[in-house]
């Protein structure tokens, strides 16, 4: 083999490998900020009930669960959902599914999959009325995997 092939199978290793490597490690940390999200948030307030809905065509459908036993059931069937977009959705209309973390007192945490396992967890919530509307102001974070554990384990603790 000739040197200059050699220098370019061994870049092109480099090059691959490198990419693959930044690519492990943003994940982890997108994973790790979720998850340290998550601490933060609810850590200091127990979880009373966790609400998962299904939106689509503008109806939804809800189960709510107040105990740790039916927890990690529901939201290992909620991190498999896969939301497909379908062609009969109007434009203005989602398909989407939700889970609603609550406290004694206030909503904690939404976390929604959007179509293309898109998944935006809304933290740091808080409400404002105006005018006669309940409006749900906080901050948005897209991530790539939600640690049902987490959860699991910080419910009614």
């Amino acid at each position: 083999m000739k040197k200059s092939n050699l220098a370019f199978v061994i870049l092109l290793a480099l090059i691959l490998g490198g990419s693959m490597w930044k690519s492990m490690n943003d994940n982890r940390t997108i994973v790790t900020t979720l998850d340290q999200l998550v601490l933060n948030q609810i850590a200091s307030t127990p979880i009373t009930s966790i609400e998962v809905t299904h939106y689509v065509l503008d109806q939804s459908s809800k189960i709510t669960v107040t105990n740790q036993n039916q927890i990690n059931t529901l939201l290992h069937e909620f991190k498999d959902k896969k939301v497909e977009e379908p062609n009969t959705v109007a434009p203005d209309m989602e398909d989407y599914f939700r889970i609603h973390i609550k406290s004694d007192t206030d909503s904690l945490m939404n976390v929604v999959i959007f179509p293309n396992d898109v998944i935006q967890v809304l933290s740091d919530m808080s409400h404002n009325n105006h005018n006669s509307r309940d409006e749900v102001t906080g901050t948005y974070h897209m991530v790539n995997k939600i640690n049902t554990q987490l959860f699991v384990d910080l419910f009614n603790s």
